[in-house]
């Protein structure tokens, strides 16, 4: 299943599911559940109730009306605190590799 965050000029921005990516539901017609608004409140949904938002889908198909995806713009799932960028010097790229590399030879 896949997840994403859709902003519409009339409508805001809401959580869309698809199975296959080319047909795009919205989660409010889907489940009526009005905490299931961020990507990852659909995460633990999933996780509570494995397969619950795709077999809604299923029985549901007839009656719901895809959403265009491409006509719509993408947003970011969550609203990050801050963002750092450590790819902007080569030897930042270098020096988390290289403590990855360290971490995973030390959990085994």
């Amino acid at each position: 299943m896949r997840i994403a965050k859709l902003e519409i000029a009339d409508s805001g921005t809401f959580p869309v599911v698809s199975m296959d990516g080319e047909s795009w539901y919205s989660v409010s017609e889907i489940i009526s559940d009005p905490l299931l608004n961020d990507v990852v409140e659909i995460l633990g949904f999933e996780k509570k109730y494995p397969g619950r938002l795709s077999g809604e889908i299923s029985a549901k198909s007839g009656s719901l009306k895809p959403i265009e995806f491409s006509l719509n713009k993408c947003v970011i799932p969550f609203q990050p605190l801050s963002y750092r960028d450590f790819m902007l010097y080569e030897k930042n790229y270098v020096d988390a590799a290289r403590g990855f590399a360290k971490k995973d030879l030390l959990v085994v």
